[in-house]
């Protein structure tokens, strides 16, 4: 069975601050909240089990040192235990911003959709980019069709060309 509700975003803050106390997506990001806010409508639905919140307009989406920007959001999460399946940002482009652990440095990336998500064996923090993805690391660059960024290891197990990029080496 499939319900739904509109309601103003305003209505959702609290339900957004039961929510995101629940969340996580990885081992080093646990004990974050997963933080989200929209300028336009916000709804939730029900089906199968899986909670759906779609949000729209000027979404910004943080989770510890995780920063997203897009146009809009859907979160998927199991209804009975309140674990976050994935959430999935699309724009015009999507931004993503993360500072890496221990001064590390900054990653920044954009593409048309993104995709945080919980790698199920390893659980640590995945992010997809697909369209027009591009991603800069202290020690790369890289744009291609799509790229797979390990978040938790900063590092990039996959990616669809074409591609291209470059490799910086440490400054000393």
């Amino acid at each position: 069975m499939n319900t739904q509700r509109k309601c103003k975003p305003y209505i959702y803050i609290l339900i957004g601050m039961g929510l995101a106390a629940s969340l996580s997506y990885a081992a080093e990001q646990n004990d974050s909240p997963v933080d989200w806010k929209a300028a336009g409508e916000v709804t939730m639905s029900s089906d199968n089990g899986i909670r759906i919140i779609e949000m729209s307009d000027e979404v910004e989406v943080t989770q510890g040192s995780i920063e997203v920007f897009g146009d809009h959001a859907v979160f998927e999460y199991a209804a009975d235990t309140g674990r976050l399946i994935r959430a999935t940002i699309d724009g015009t482009p999507v931004n993503y911003h993360q500072e890496l652990e221990n001064d590390g440095g900054t990653v920044t990336g954009s593409s048309d959709t993104l995709i945080l998500f919980e790698d199920e064996i390893t659980l640590e923090t995945m992010i997809e980019m697909i369209g027009n993805a591009n991603i800069n690391t202290p020690d790369s660059s890289m744009n291609c069709a799509a790229i797979l960024y390990n978040s938790t290891q900063n590092l990039i197990p996959r990616s669809t060309g074409p591609c291209g990029g470059s490799l910086i080496s440490p400054s000393n």
